[in-house]
């Protein structure tokens, strides 16, 4: 079946026939110009590149960030795959007390982790700072139904961000969560990463609350996708 694209939409992760190298009907305009030009750089061949001049940092917080859920009874992760959160993912989907839940968007998280915590269960929703916005509606649901939130969002559009397209979401995403009731914290020291979900997931659980707790691009790999 051809794929089809959403009118007047941008594709936010592209679908496997781009990847495999569909190619746009004839007349399409720039924007079909611009996903070929992004579709090659999602190809398996480019390696997403990483500075050499520094330790590989994710797994210095992802380990003890994981050993944090497991220790505050968190059983349920649900999650949007994202290079900066890829240790700790696997983490997840290793251990066998853990349920791990791939969504399709961001906002699917919300009534996740609702339907977790009236089962008994403790949840995390883990994303990127560009699925933000996505959850901005779904995020009335925890204000209206009082459920517990916890969020690990990685960063976009600071340190050395390559995407301009980044920047936007990057740079106003905890100010975007504080206003639709999530209590953000950016974190931007490796050791106090663990810490924060800790202290967060002892509030959240504790008293309902709604925590994101955002962790600073510079404790990531730097992205350049061969650029």
């Amino acid at each position: 079946m051809d794929p089809v694209l959403p009118a007047g939409g941008v594709f936010r992760r592209l679908p496997p026939a781009i990847h495999d190298g569909w190619d746009p009907p004839d007349g399409a305009g720039d924007g079909f110009d611009c996903l070929r030009r992004v579709s090659v750089m999602a190809s398996p061949s480019k390696r997403l590149a990483v500075s050499g001049k520094r330790k590989h940092p994710m797994s210095d917080w992802s380990e003890g960030v994981f050993e944090t859920l497991i220790s505050t009874g968190v059983r349920q992760a649900a999650y949007v795959p994202d290079m900066g959160l890829k240790k700790l993912i696997d983490l997840c989907i290793a251990h066998d007390a853990m349920t791990t839940i791939a969504l399709t968007t961001e906002e699917e998280g919300m009534g996740v982790l609702g339907g977790a915590w009236m089962g008994g269960d403790r949840g995390v929703l883990l994303m990127q700072s560009s699925g933000v916005g996505n959850c901005i509606n779904m995020l009335s649901l925890t204000q209206s139904c009082k459920f517990p939130l916890l969020m690990i969002v990685t960063m976009r559009g600071q340190y050395k961000e390559f995407n301009s397209w980044q920047m936007p979401m990057g740079q106003n995403a905890q100010e975007i969560l504080k206003l639709a009731g999530v209590t953000a914290r950016m974190i931007d020291e490796m050791d106090a990463v663990a810490p924060a979900v800790a202290d967060a997931a002892e509030e959240v659980f504790a008293d309902n609350a709604c925590i994101a707790v955002m962790v600073h691009q510079k404790l990531m790999p730097v992205k350049t996708f061969g650029k």
